[in-house]
């Protein structure tokens, strides 16, 4: 039987709280069940819950702040000059690697377009600076972006054309988040008494403002019927500024409509209770808590600035809309006030997220794994 491929997994927080680090997380448990390969995390901070993973731990000089990408790639190199591995597959900007998941949009894309900085920092120039000898790598064989989006403003800003592209979005746990599980929870209804009549708008970010909390007041704000108005609350699950956003919805005469519900781990239960979902994000390379929703058969508004929008088909399974087209925005979230409508856009919704499985995503990755270390060996022959 010949021996396992050692693969090194690179990424700065393994496990923990984040899309990337889920998304490291949930992929190598996968291909953990292959006994093809012996898996390395290398990692700074890890939630371990496999035991057929190897972790090791990766320092990172966080003071000052520029130093941290750079001493992060420098320390995995250090790594991996010390450490034979047959692949390197990295979530995060280093120096050399073989496979490389984007789930970030170029850094200088990011500062320009969507932080709207007109001058970089020392952390902005530093993190520039390692993403360009990464791109730049001969040993780079494979780019995989996690949407469309992603993908376009990837081939813009790098010479890619000794690698290969391929778009691999995030899985999702279709079991987890299925609509008809059985699971005992605090009932969000009861715990803030909402009444069965009341149309849960669902809301979910760690930055209110970059994901469009604003835009979803105002577009809540406009609904023309009174009635129907006041039967929506907005409910807000993540982290960012209440005060601010209770100040906003006041001053548009819907003060009472957001309901803060914090940080929750046991978001299943918040989509199922809720109607539909919301993500006006200024840019999301994907945006987890649209194919969340989806799968908890729950339609979903986006702006077109939100990378899942590759999984929507506008006005079968959800909406894409301008982030600042409030009254179209508007329009939608009256459209999916409609019960009816409702049912079968989420049951659409449900079916258009079974490709992203796991197990269906590790399999696309073991090809990956299966076609870069075949070139890796071939070229080492070679030479």
């Amino acid at each position: 039987m010949p021996k396992p491929a050692k693969i090194a997994i690179v990424i700065p927080k393994y496990g923990t709280v984040g899309g990337g680090e889920g998304f490291a997380r949930y992929l190598t448990n996968e291909i953990a069940q292959y006994d093809e390969f012996d898996l390395h995390v290398l990692a700074n901070q890890w939630r371990a819950d496999n035991d057929n993973i190897t972790f090791h731990k990766i320092p990172i000089i966080h003071f000052p702040k520029w130093c941290t990408t750079v001493s992060f790639a420098y320390f995995v190199k250090r790594h991996l000059n010390r450490t034979k591995y047959d692949l390197v597959h990295t979530h995060e900007r280093i120096f050399s690697a073989n496979v490389f998941s984007a789930h970030s949009i170029p850094h200088a894309i990011w500062i320009r377009n969507v932080r709207h900085k007109s001058l970089p920092s020392l952390f902005d120039w530093a993190t520039m600076w390692v993403e360009r000898r990464m791109y730049a790598n001969d040993n780079l064989q494979f780019v995989l972006p996690v949407s469309s989006l992603s993908d376009t403003l990837i081939r813009n800003s790098f010479e890619l054309s000794n690698k290969q592209v391929k778009i691999l979005p995030p899985g999702i746990d279709l079991r987890r988040f299925k609509r008809d599980k059985i699971s005992s929870h605090i009932s969000i209804h009861k715990q803030f008494g909402l009444s069965s009549s009341i149309i849960c708008v669902l809301f979910v970010g760690m930055n209110f403002e970059l994901k469009g909390l604003r835009e979803l007041i105002e577009a809540v704000a406009m609904v023309r019927s009174p009635a129907l108005r006041k039967r929506i609350k907005i409910i807000v699950a993540g982290r960012g500024n209440n005060n601010k956003f209770l100040r906003i919805a006041e001053e548009a005469g819907i003060g009472e409509h957001l309901v803060f519900i914090g940080v929750r781990n046991d978001m299943e239960n918040v989509y199922r209770e809720c109607d539909f979902s919301v993500l006006l994000s200024s840019f999301d390379t994907f945006g987890m808590v649209v194919a969340e929703s989806m799968a908890s058969s729950k339609p979903v508004i986006v702006s077109e600035n939100v990378g899942a929008q590759d999984i929507i088909t506008q006005g079968i399974n959800g909406f894409i809309c301008s982030k600042n087209a409030i009254c179209d925005i508007r329009d939608r979230i009256e459209t999916l006030c409609d019960a009816q409508i409702r049912e079968k856009m989420g049951q659409e919704a449900e079916k258009s997220v079974q490709k992203l499985s796991w197990g269906k995503l590790a399999s696309q990755m073991v090809k990956i794994y299966r076609e870069s270390i075949m070139s890796n060996r071939k070229n080492h022959v070679n030479a």
